[in-house]
């Protein structure tokens, strides 16, 4: 049946060839026999692999034939085959309810605890939710006995933008772009060098990560908390302590894997070589996991997740020259499987087009899906020695850096306010760190939204 416009639905109950029309028998790996996952292609036959695949092989053997011809040259998918691939819509085989394109589907799956139970989230996250809904802002309906999120509730997708310096957030409503300004009841403002970080679309959360005085040590460079609303009173929020970090914590960088994970890396503070630690914090244990260490230490920098397999970190300043880098590594891991997680090895890529990115600090950086239907990573100003409008676009699989056409008609600088991706509308809102100026990219084009602080 029909899933939309240019979209064909197909219901798909474990990525397997006995549950597929033989219309996409193309799309199946010739080797492990389901859909491919970033798809290679034999330049002689035609035959389709996973890139994971063909690197299995490579490795066990030392090189690659085709399984079908034996031809040993591997290309990209054809741009227009892979295209249509992109288009085909899945159903999660886990709750049975999420429809998602091939991309999409492939990070959802990875994420889902099956079909949702309030309970079993309240149990989770200690957080107490109205009954009936699982976030105050988005509506529940009922499918049978499972509790859905409808599809319309994930375009209203909230952005959390803390105020350095106060004790103060605002919140943006991506579909209204209405914005409430709401106070944290805390002692004491928000740490110097502090990292915000919201995760999950179904339930979102936000917390507060190190940071403070930096000829110190305090303990707030250890602790990480969640911003909680308050019962009863509109706007009012407080801080709950959640466990703490191994290494401190200042001028990191944080980012979110799927609806419950956290990675932090880098710090100013150079104490148990900071720099270069890596941390990953599971919101359903309460704990914190240390793995491998970076190559180069680094602060001011940025980070985001890829497709939940992969961590990035970008530029930043150097804690041994002290110069600004233009570098980005890359740590594989799986937030489910934490030994093997903990067997991986940040690898420092070599980037085809670096020249063009300036080395900076403090620009945003977030996963995004283009026009043309490609899971890239988008990048966006910062600082090196003057405010950037630049923007670039990273394609993971072949480590190729481009520019992109449109660039910010202001010069921005996003460090410690959040760069963040709208699945729904596929567009990217960024924030200036001096202005409190909101912009969004979308189309291929930016364009200044809103200015939160009045």
């Amino acid at each position: 049946m029909e899933g939309g416009a240019g979209q064909v639905d197909i219901q798909s109950s474990n990525f397997v060839a006995t549950e597929l029309p033989n219309v996409i028998e193309h799309f199946l790996c010739l080797l492990c026999k389901l859909v491919v996952f970033q798809p290679k292609e034999c330049a002689k036959c035609g035959s389709v692999y996973c890139h994971d695949c063909t690197q299995n092989v490579i490795k066990q053997s030392g090189k690659w034939k085709c399984r079908a011809c034996q031809d040993t040259t591997l290309v990209d998918m054809h741009r227009v085959v892979k295209e249509v691939l992109e288009k085909l819509v899945f159903s999660c085989p886990k709750c049975e309810q999420v429809k998602r394109t091939y991309t999409e589907i492939q990070k959802h799956v990875q994420d889902c605890q099956g079909k949702v139970d309030v309970s079993q989230l309240q149990k989770q996250f200690g957080t107490p939710m109205p009954a009936g809904s699982l976030n105050p802002s988005l509506p529940v309906s009922s499918v049978g006995s499972a509790q859905v999120i409808p599809q319309q509730a994930l375009q209203d997708l909230m952005i959390y933008i803390m105020e350095k310096d106060s004790k103060r957030f605002y919140l943006y409503n991506t579909k209204t772009q209405a914005v409430t300004s709401n106070t944290v009841q805390t002692a004491a403002n928000f740490p110097h060098n502090f990292q915000a970080i919201q995760v999950g679309i179904q339930n979102t959360r936000i917390y507060i990560v190190g940071g403070g005085d930096f000829n110190q040590l305090p303990e707030t460079m250890f602790q990480m908390n969640q911003i909680v609303p308050i019962a009863g009173q509109a706007g009012q929020y407080k801080l709950e302590s959640r466990a703490k970090m191994q290494y401190a914590r200042h001028g990191h960088s944080c980012c979110s894997i799927g609806e419950n994970h956290i990675v932090v890396t880098g710090s100013r503070k150079d104490i148990d070589s900071a720099c270069r630690q890596t941390e990953i914090y599971s919101a359903i244990t309460n704990t914190w996991t240390t793995l491998a260490l970076t190559n180069t230490g680094r602060h001011y920098h940025s980070s985001c997740s890829f497709q939940s397999r992969a961590v990035y970190v970008f530029c930043g300043i150097s804690n041994e020259s002290k110069k600004y880098l233009n570098t980005i590594e890359r740590l594989d891991l799986d937030p489910t499987n934490m030994q093997v997680t903990l067997t991986k090895r940040w690898v420092q890529l070599q980037v085809n087009g670096a020249a063009l990115l300036n080395a900076r600090q403090g620009c945003g950086v977030c996963e995004v899906t283009t026009n043309q239907g490609r899971q890239e990573i988008l990048i966006v100003g910062g600082f090196h020695g003057s405010f950037s409008n630049e923007t670039f676009f990273l394609e993971p699989q072949s480590n190729t850096l481009r520019k992109a056409y449109s660039e910010l008609k202001d010069n921005i600088f996003p460090f410690q306010v959040p760069t963040i991706a709208d699945p729904a509308s596929r567009s990217v809102v960024t924030v200036d760190w001096q202005t409190y100026k909101l912009y969004e990219f979308k189309n291929d084009q930016w364009q200044f939204k809103k200015k939160l602080k009045q």
